[in-house]
């Protein structure tokens, strides 16, 4: 779920939580302060996300690799390919 393509869920989930362990840690505000910043911005983020329909690309869209589907012989290109 990490690294497939898709909506911003785990990564903001990720960065939030690692905001609030930051902001306690190093006791920048109380637990229960960070926790509320922290629980708004990533609501605030994931709705944005969905609402501007903002997506994460895929491993091969990012560095030109071609998927695999369309690097794969077809069906009908087997008997060919076997065939030689």
């Amino acid at each position: 779920m990490i690294f497939r393509p898709g909506e911003f869920y785990t990564l903001v989930a990720f960065v939030g939580t690692t905001l609030y362990v930051g902001l306690v840690h190093f006791e920048v505000m109380r637990f229960s302060h960070a926790a509320y910043l922290c629980i708004a911005l990533m609501l605030v983020v994931r709705f944005l996300t969905i609402a501007l329909n903002w997506k994460t690309k895929s491993f091969e869209a990012l560095h030109g690799v071609p998927d695999a589907a369309a690097v794969a012989p077809s069906v009908d290109n087997v008997a060919d390919v076997v065939g030689k």
